[in-house]
């Protein structure tokens, strides 16, 4: 995944280069992944919850209706791979 560099021609920057390329891949497929998780989970049908990742640290963001729909979100994403970490900055808005 060089993009077109030849092996005799791959320096630090092609190999910083592929890094960038796996660990964007990687980090969208976790994404994708945890969202699909989140918005198919049946605790959380009325939440609006936001993920991103960073090298597999994942953070939350969003708002939901009790602190158990927030522990929730956080806990159906502890078996998707790729995930080292979770930052659960979920705001909880009594209705």
């Amino acid at each position: 995944m060089t993009y077109g560099l030849q092996p005799a021609e791959m320096g630090p920057q092609s190999l910083f280069l592929k890094r960038s390329v796996e660990t964007m891949m990687l980090n969208s497929s976790v994404i994708a992944h945890a969202a699909h998780t989140i918005q198919f989970h049946p605790h959380l049908k009325q939440a609006t919850v936001n993920v991103a990742s960073e090298d597999g640290a994942l953070v939350l963001s969003g708002t939901v209706d009790s602190f158990f729909q927030k522990q929730m979100a956080q806990e159906s994403l502890r078996t998707v791979p790729g995930i080292r970490s979770i930052d659960n900055s979920i705001q909880v808005c009594w209705k």
